[in-house]
């Protein structure tokens, strides 16, 4: 039996983390300076 596994679908993992970004950004949109602050956070912590 050979088991394949869906390596190579990097285009789909890139797609999908853009989507996510666009959908929270839309909805935590910052108004404030403090806001753009913790923005900040969040997105550098689903980059890793």
């Amino acid at each position: 039996m050979h088991e394949s596994y869906d390596y190579g679908l990097w285009t789909a993992v890139v797609i999908n983390a853009l989507i996510f970004l666009v959908f929270a950004v839309g909805f935590l949109r910052p108004k404030r300076k403090y806001e753009w602050r913790t923005l900040g956070i969040f997105i550098s912590l689903i980059k890793e």
